[in-house]
C-alpha cells in the first residue's frame, strides 16, 4: 500500500501553481491531516482559481479546515470519555473542570494575546467547542458569544463570528447582522459566512450593500451569500456588480449567483458575460448558454468563432465551443458557417 508523503503535500499547500495547491488540499482532506490546518488557514483569503473547479484556493482551503476540524469533533476528542469537550488551549490541565461558561469566556480572554499563534489556537478551540455545544440548551453560551460580537479586539469579533455559525442557533442572526458594517473586513466575512450557515432571511438589502465594498474579499463573499440565500430580489444588485467590478473573482462570484438565484432568467446576464476580458467568465456562460442557443443565436456564434482563449484546466476554446453550437443547431445557416471556417482553417494550413 502506497503511503502518502503529508509533510510534502503541506509544501504543495505554498506552491504558485493554484492546481498543484487544489490537488495538495483534496488529498490532506481526505486524509484528515491535522497538522495540516495551520497552512491552510493561511490560504483563506488566497483568489488564485485552480485548473478544475470554479471555486478559489481560499474557497477550497476553507471547506477543508471545515472537514478536518469535524473530524477533529467526530471522533478524536482528547477526552476518554465519550463525546468529551475539546480541550482549552494553554490551560494546562483537564479543561472539563470549567463550566462551559467558563471555558469560553477564558478562550475569548486567549483570543485578546498578541501571539498569534495562540490567537490562533483559541479561535480553533471557540469553533470546535460551539459544534461540540450545538442543540444543547444553555443561552448563556449564545449571549456570550453575541456579546463578543461587540468587543474591541477584532480577534475577538471574527472568532466569535465563526463560532456563531458553528453553533447554528438562529437565534444569533440578529446580532450577526449587526456586524455586516463592521470596520474589519476579516469579520464582516466571517458573518457573512454565519448568516449563509444560519439560513438567514431577510438580509438581502444589508448583503447587497456589501457589493460596494472596497475590499474584494468582502464584495466576492457578499455575491456568494446572495447567491446560496436564494432571494431573487437581489439580481439587480448582482447584476450592476457583473457590469461594473473591475475584480474577475467578485465578477464571477455575482455571475453565477446570479445564476444560482434563476437559471430560467439568467439569459441577459449570461450574454453580456461572454463578452467579459475574464475568459473564466466567458467559459462558464457559454457552459450554461450552449444548450439553449438555436438559429437566432448565429450572430453571436460568429463572434465567438473570433474568441481562441480558453481556461488553462480546459481543452476546448471559446471558438471550439461555439463550433460545436453551430454543429448542434445544424441549419442551413450554421452548416454554410461551419464550410466557411472549415475552408478558412484549410487555407491557413490548420
Amino acid at each position: 500500500m502506497t503511503t502518502l508523503d503529508c509533510d510534502a503535500l503541506v509544501d504543495l499547500l505554498s506552491s504558485e501553481n493554484p492546481a498543484a495547491a487544489a490537488a495538495a488540499i483534496d488529498l490532506l482532506v481526505h486524509l484528515r491531516h491535522q497538522p495540516a490546518a495551520a497552512a491552510l488557514r493561511d490560504l483563506v483569503n488566497d483568489e488564485r482559481m485552480p485548473a478544475y473547479r470554479g471555486a478559489t484556493i481560499g474557497q477550497l482551503a476553507r471547506q477543508g479546515l471545515s472537514a478536518i476540524e469535524s473530524s477533529l469533533m467526530d471522533g478524536q476528542r482528547p477526552s476518554k470519555t465519550t463525546g468529551g469537550s475539546p480541550r482549552l488551549p494553554g490551560g494546562g490541565g483537564d479543561s472539563l473542570e470549567f463550566s462551559d461558561e467558563e471555558k469560553i469566556l477564558r478562550t475569548l480572554k486567549l483570543l485578546r494575546d498578541d501571539d498569534w499563534g495562540r490567537t490562533q489556537k483559541a479561535a480553533k478551540f471557540l469553533r470546535k467547542f460551539a459544534r461540540h455545544l450545538r442543540g444543547t440548551d444553555n443561552p448563556q453560551i449564545l449571549k456570550l458569544l453575541s456579546q463578543a460580537l461587540n468587543d474591541g479586539n477584532w480577534s475577538v469579533r471574527w472568532a466569535s463570528a465563526e463560532a456563531l455559525a458553528m453553533l447554528k442557533d438562529p437565534a444569533a442572526v440578529p446580532a450577526l447582522s449587526g456586524r455586516l458594517t463592521d470596520p474589519s473586513w476579516i469579520v464582516q466575512v466571517a458573518v457573512v459566512r454565519a448568516l449563509v450557515e444560519l439560513g438567514a432571511a431577510g438580509q438581502t438589502d444589508k448583503l447587497a450593500t456589501l457589493l460596494r465594498s472596497p475590499r474584494k474579499a468582502v464584495r466576492e463573499t457578499a455575491a456568494e451569500a446572495l447567491g446560496e440565500m436564494g432571494d431573487a430580489q437581489a439580481i439587480g444588485a448582482l447584476g450592476e456588480t457583473l457590469k461594473r467590478d473591475d475584480d474577475e473573482f467578485v465578477r464571477f462570484a455575482a455571475l453565477r449567483a446570479i445564476h444560482q438565484l434563476d437559471p430560467s432568467d439568467a439569459r441577459a446576464h449570461l450574454e453580456l458575460a461572454l463578452s467579459d476580458s475574464s475568459v473564466h467568465l466567458r467559459w462558464f456562460s457559454m457552459q450554461q448558454l450552449a444548450p439553449r442557443l438555436n438559429e437566432t443565436d448565429i450572430p453571436i456564434l460568429k463572434q465567438l468563432l473570433k474568441d481562441h482563449d480558453k481556461p488553462s484546466w480546459e481543452n476546448e476554446t471559446m471558438h471550439d465551443l461555439a463550433l460545436m453550437a453551430l454543429q448542434r443547431i445544424d441549419t442551413d445557416e450554421a452548416r454554410a458557417l461551419l464550410d466557411t471556417v472549415a475552408l478558412a482553417d484549410k487555407q491557413a494550413g490548420v
